[in-house]
């Protein structure tokens, strides 16, 4: 799955992406660490996940 996600949106432009989207929800996770949106905070880790999986993972190269 990977590899066709790569070939249809470009491998910067899916780190770009993915660089921000990570940033965004761990922000926001320890936003959440704080108390402020505790409930939140499941939710915002598996967003982190998510995007991590969408963009630096999947563009992991085997060698």
């Amino acid at each position: 799955m990977g590899m066709s996600i790569r070939d249809r949106f470009g491998r910067k432009k899916l780190l770009l992406t993915g660089a921000v989207g990570m940033v965004f929800f761990l922000l926001l996770s320890a936003y959440g660490l704080k108390g402020a949106h505790a409930d939140y905070l499941l939710f915002l880790i598996i967003g982190f996940i998510a995007a991590f999986a969408l963009s630096q993972g999947a563009l992991e190269e085997i060698k």
